[in-house]
């Protein structure tokens, strides 16, 4: 049996620490088939047990989940996160999320997701850093919330956040893979499909 598997069924184990370099092995098993393909996980450094997380600063930028950027409790939610962003970076080449800063990985996060839920940013130890709270003039009970602008941010932080690059065409999920799926179906030899040469 797979370490990782044993680890969530028998411990509740979250590692926090996905990452391509971190997963040694994507690839079907003996015991497995072609369609479903097992992960092995090479690096435990930041496990713990899910009821006992005692690491504020974990998962690297670019697979860092949102309840971690915006200090919310963390769940093995996170590896999943993680895990996604790692496969759809092996399909594409390049990381989704290729934050410069965290700033920077919470607005590409929203721009392709939209803003979180208002009780994350509500109950998140970290989310003031990123977004701002305004009552509605016409209800004062209800709140919403706005993701701050660069320039805010950066005189907040005494810092100088740069826009980021743009690495796909799309912003959402399906439209980043459709055009990828496209452009490699145009350059493919032989009119072969874009999922062959993956």
């Amino acid at each position: 049996m797979c370490v990782e598997r044993c680890a969530y069924n028998t411990l509740r184990f979250e590692t926090g620490k996905y990452t391509p370099n971190r997963v040694g092995s994507m690839k079907s098993w003996s015991n497995s088939s072609e369609e479903s393909p097992h992960i092995k996980v090479v690096d435990f450094g930041s496990a713990c047990h899910e009821r006992h997380t005692v690491f504020t600063y974990i998962q690297s930028r670019f697979y860092r989940s949102p309840e971690v950027m915006l200090g919310l409790p963390y769940s093995t939610a996170i590896d999943m996160w993680s895990v996604g962003c790692i496969v759809v970076e092996l399909f594409l080449g390049l990381p989704l999320f290729p934050g410069t800063s965290e700033y920077n990985q919470i607005c590409r996060i929203v721009e392709m997701f939209g803003m979180p839920p208002g009780w994350m940013i509500d109950v998140g130890k970290q989310a003031r850093e990123f977004f701002e709270t305004r009552r509605d003039p016409e209800n004062t009970q209800r709140k919403t919330y706005r993701l701050k602008s660069l320039e805010q941010y950066s005189r907040e932080h005494d810092t100088t956040e740069q826009p980021s690059k743009k690495y796909f065409k799309g912003t959402t999920l399906t439209e980043i893979i459709q055009k990828f799926n496209s452009e490699k179906l145009e350059k493919s030899p032989n009119g072969i499909k874009p999922f062959e040469l993956c």
